[in-house]
């Protein structure tokens, strides 16, 4: 099997080489490009065919939303099989903006590369799927912290008007 290409943009260039470091170790893994601003890669994905594109939403120049944005609506881009959406602050808003744009997961900062590398390694067997510390923003079970919330009260015997959140 060919081995999988793939794309890291971080803002941070320290993120950047830990990354391509890490992966490059990897069998079965090719890190094609690195980048730490938007507008260079898009360039590359202009150019270039990924399977994975590992992206922080918060590019200079042009910001990783824009970028998802142009995955999502231009034809001379051709789609990752697989995008994966980081970043060091985030909201229930930015995931579902950033899953209606096509990411497959998104992963809170600090980056835990063993688990994109369980993702990644994924993609050789399957489609994409759910993994441990990221959300699969494919997955249609939605997540209603405000329905978590009021049913841990009530099973710890807080009455239904008593809430305060």
């Amino acid at each position: 099997m060919e081995n999988l290409r793939i794309f890291v943009a971080d803002t941070s260039n320290e993120s950047v080489q830990n990354m391509k470091s890490y992966f490059a170790s990897q069998r079965g893994i090719d890190v094609v490009g690195t980048f730490t601003e938007g507008s260079t890669l898009i360039h590359a994905l202009k150019n270039n065919k990924v399977d994975v594109l590992i992206i922080d939403l918060y590019l200079p120049n042009v910001d990783g939303v824009s970028i998802l944005h142009l995955l999502k609506e231009e034809n001379e881009i051709s789609r990752p099989k697989c995008v994966i959406a980081t970043s060091a602050f985030t909201s229930e808003r930015i995931m579902k903006k950033v899953a209606d744009l096509g990411a497959d997961f998104f992963i809170q900062k600090p980056l835990n590369l063993t688990n994109i590398l369980d993702i990644i390694n994924d993609l050789k067997v399957k489609p994409v799927g759910p993994k441990v510390n990221a959300v699969n923003l494919n997955s249609s079970n939605a997540y209603d912290l405000d329905t978590e919330i009021t049913t841990l009260l009530h099973e710890i015997g807080v009455p239904a008007h008593i809430r305060g959140f």
